[in-house]
């Protein structure tokens, strides 16, 4: 054997794989009187014997045989992510709260939330293989689909909302709170709120809506609720208000966009005592009067702003008055203008959209996101010979609001206490949810529910929401990692997916010896960043957590 090659301790697995493992350590143990050896994961042993280290290149090792009479593989773990949740779910408050409404089965909702974190998929069959070989609260119990099911169906409306609850009192910050929706497909025939409405991701198919609030202070989720399918964004609001008074959520500030904005919605939000903060749209006069007032004004040098993103904007705020639905409120409407370029690459955008809109009226494939362009700008006529096409309404595109009011936009709020500058950083930072949302539809594969009844979907869309929780903290922390503009939620369960446990057993004794693999430098940089520990910390505190 040469000086530097490792001497390598081969593991024959009852399914007949070999596994190599290298000695690092060597202590003599004084009550025992004998030499103990410390093992490490070195890598696989293909069938001509070649031992293949992890970084797959094929090495000279001098190699001891050690058949199953001697050394055995017990099982081995994959505990990189998984170990990583459940500390974020101890440090947050998750696993607490999970375990204060539901004592029986809160490791198993937490193990089901960090499969759907972990791998991408709300398939239920698929979770008892992937539990083989992953490290998780439920441990070694099994688990299959029909049990699986059951979970759902037995995870009944009060104390769902009971954690909700708890999960507010625990997380909030009570700074702002983020509210969205989105649409989550289905092909269930036996879920009455599963119906057709309009969805976001032009499936044709049936759909519940699925709305949730996130904390602006800490961009996790604290609430969520599932709408009729058909049910459009601006109605769902008044429901989550109604529901959030009992939740304790009155005094937040909402952060939203236009497509939740309505005088009943706006009269509805003092009317529970909340505050707000929401885009308006050109068709509410208030809007129109507000952009009015500023227009020839407000492109001037002393209302320039500079936003966090670092956009500059100008800006002029007008106090108004709330006087729908016989209520008088005051309130303050914020408008930002944007650069003369920006104004003419909007205005020529809407000359480009009208252009398609009209190709798609005349060859009849409408579209009802466009529906309002058709009806406003384009008109249907009859041609001598009895065709019908259409053309475009000239009129009004000649006085469009889009042109009049090319570059505006306006938000509305009742914290007369913020600047310009306040409303739009608080306004812009609420993408924190849009990401949640593209968690949930494509990091968890949740844009379309594979379950059929109302009380399984509820119990699925619980789990989402739990695993949403976990996902939306990782994010959180991987903005102190060093490369986190590469660390894309798919390369994170990749790399970490590497990390595992080896669990082994000499013949004779009667404990085993726990074997780690090594970790490479992406890795320890990214569990730093997880367990918020410094990377020379890494290792030791990856073997203290107990799942």
């Amino acid at each position: 054997m040469k000086k530097n090659e490792p001497k390598i301790t081969i593991v024959t697995r009852k399914n007949g794989r070999k596994y190599a493992y290298r000695a690092v350590e060597h202590r003599w143990n004084a009550e025992k009187k004998s030499c103990e050896t410390k093992l490490e994961y070195y890598g696989t042993v293909d069938d001509e014997g070649n031992v293949l280290p992890k970084r797959m290149k094929l090495v000279k090792a001098a190699v001891v045989e050690s058949g199953d009479d001697d050394l055995h593989l017990l099982s081995s773990k994959r505990i990189g992510l998984t170990r990583a949740m459940w500390r974020i779910a101890e440090e947050i408050g998750l696993a607490e709260c999970l375990k204060a409404v539901f004592p029986q089965t809160w490791r198993t909702i937490l193990s089901l939330a960090m499969y759907h974190a972990s791998t991408g998929s709300n398939a239920a069959y698929l979770f008892p293989e992937w539990h083989e070989s992953h490290e998780l609260p439920i441990h070694d119990d099994d688990l299959s689909s029909q049990d699986i099911s059951r979970l759902y169906s037995g995870m009944d409306e009060a104390r769902r909302k009971e954690f909700l609850l708890g999960w507010r009192k625990k997380a909030a910050t009570g700074n702002a709170c983020f509210h969205d929706i989105t649409s989550i497909s289905s092909y269930s025939k036996d879920n009455e709120l599963i119906e057709y409405g309009y969805n976001r991701d032009g499936e044709d198919l049936p759909q519940v809506n699925l709305g949730m609030i996130v904390d602006s202070g800490n961009r996790l989720p604290i609430y969520y609720r599932v709408h009729d399918g058909s049910i459009p964004d601006v109605s769902t609001l008044q429901s989550v208000l109604r529901e959030g008074y009992s939740f304790n959520y009155s005094r937040l500030t909402f952060v939203m966009d236009k497509g939740f904005f309505s005088s009943s919605n706006v009269s509805a939000m003092y009317g529970h005592g909340y505050h707000f903060i929401m885009a308006m749209t050109l068709a509410s006069a208030k809007t129109r009067d507000a952009m009015d007032e500023v227009n020839g004004r407000i492109r001037h040098p002393r209302n320039i702003i500079r936003t966090d993103s670092g956009q500059l904007l100008y800006a002029m705020g007008v106090k108004s008055h709330w006087n729908a639905e016989g209520m008088h409120r005051e309130c303050m409407i914020h408008v930002y203008a944007q650069s003369v370029a920006d104004i003419n690459l909007r205005t020529s955008s809407l000359d480009i959209k009208l252009a398609e809109c009209c190709q798609e009226l005349n060859a009849e494939k409408f579209l009802n996101s466009h529906a309002a362009l058709y009806a406003r700008y384009f008109t249907e006529v009859q041609d001598p010979d009895g065709n019908r096409r259409y053309e475009y309404n000239d009129e009004h595109i000649k006085e469009q609001r889009e042109t009049k009011y090319a570059g505006l936009f306006a938000i509305v709020t009742d914290r007369m206490d913020l600047s310009s500058t306040d409303v739009m950083n608080i306004y812009r930072d609420k993408d924190g949810v849009e990401k949640i949302f593209n968690d949930i539809k494509n990091v968890q594969d949740c844009r379309r529910l594979s379950v059929h009844t109302r009380q399984a979907m509820d119990g699925r869309v619980f789990v989402v929401f739990i695993a949403s929780i976990l996902m939306a903290e990782i994010r959180q922390r991987l903005r102190d990692c060093k490369d986190r503009d590469e660390m894309t939620m798919d390369l994170v369960r990749k790399t970490l997916d590497k990390v595992s446990v080896s669990y082994v057993k000499r013949d004779g004794k009667r404990k085993h010896v726990q074997l780690y693999s090594n970790l490479t430098g992406k890795q320890t940089l990214l569990l730093s960043s997880l367990l918020k520990v410094k990377p020379a910390e890494v290792e030791k505190t990856l073997k203290e957590i107990l799942v």
